[in-house]
Parts: structure tokens; C-alpha cells; sequence
């Protein structure tokens, strides 16, 4: 068999963007590839949409890590795709309750969401299963186990702007 120069994590990865939960989230519009020669396996930048707010983004983009995917769980951050960096921290989804804690900046320099999906954050909270079943990943997890509850934050009454 010819070495086509893509991994399993990756080849798992493009499977799962072909899934019927993740295109349904596309066609939705929920979320959705933000395709950029500059990143390369195994990152990639996933929109995901926001409730409307005043003069806020529709979308938020989240760079990010997927090695040894889906055995271990991706973490993300807030992108800034003109910048191609972090978005900056102001500007990072704000509001309360859930939305707060999730996109709060004050954690660990915001290198990742603080949110019990998020393989940086689980990482460090070892009661977070208990306290969170379901929502930690697991190796039978799709990226869209991560981007779903992203969205509903994103889309909350929690959720009032960046």
C-alpha cells in the first residue's frame, strides 16, 4: 500500500468532517473549516458560530492542536486568522455563568478554553468526571463532541459579546 503522508489521527480527523453531525453543523451553520495553507497536521481553525450581539463576531475561530487524535481529546484557543495568533485576549468571548468560565482568559496564559471537552483543561481537574459526565472526551469522541457545547455556550443567554 502507497504511503499517502497522512497519519491514522489525521485520516481519523477527515473522517469525522465527513460525518453526518459535523456537515449537519455546517449546513446549519454552527460551525465550519476555516481553511489556511499556514496551518498545517495537526492543527487546523474550526469557525463557530455566536449569537448576535450588538457589533460583535458572528463567528469565533478556534486554532487547534489534534495530535494523536481521537485517542487524545483536541484543545483549542480563540484565533485571530488575520493575525495568524491568539486572539487578543479583550477580545475573547465574554458574558456569564458558563460562558465566563469557559473563555476565561486568567487560566493558564488562555492556552486553551477552560472547559472539561478541552483536553488541557481535563487534564489538570481530575474530580471533572464526576462532576461532568459526558462532557469529558473520550476516544469514541468526533470533534463535534468538542465544537457542540462551544456552540451552545456561544448562542447562550450567557453569551453577551466579546
Amino acid at each position: 500500500m502507497p504511503d499517502s503522508g497522512v497519519g491514522l489521527d489525521e485520516e481519523c480527523f477527515r473522517e469525522h468532517l465527513a460525518s453526518f453531525d459535523f456537515r449537519e453543523g455546517v449546513e446549519f451553520g454552527k460551525w465550519g473549516m476555516h481553511e489556511d495553507e499556514a496551518v498545517q497536521w495537526p492543527h487546523a481553525v474550526i469557525w463557530v458560530a455566536a449569537a448576535l450581539r450588538g457589533e460583535n463576531p458572528l463567528r469565533y475561530y478556534l486554532f487547534f492542536n489534534l495530535a494523536h487524535y481521537p485517542k487524545t481529546g483536541p484543545t483549542a484557543y480563540v484565533w485571530d486568522c488575520e493575525k495568524k495568533t491568539k486572539l487578543e485576549l479583550a477580545k475573547w468571548p465574554k458574558g456569564t455563568g458558563n460562558v465566563q468560565m469557559v473563555f476565561r482568559t486568567n487560566w493558564n496564559d488562555a492556552a486553551a478554553l477552560y472547559a472539561p471537552w478541552d483536553r488541557l483543561a481535563a487534564d489538570g481537574h481530575p474530580e471533572w468526571p464526576a462532576k461532568h459526565p459526558g462532557l469529558l472526551w473520550t476516544p469514541k469522541n468526533t470533534i463535534v463532541n468538542y465544537l457542540r457545547p462551544t456552540h451552545a455556550l456561544l448562542t447562550s443567554d450567557e453569551y453577551h459579546g466579546a
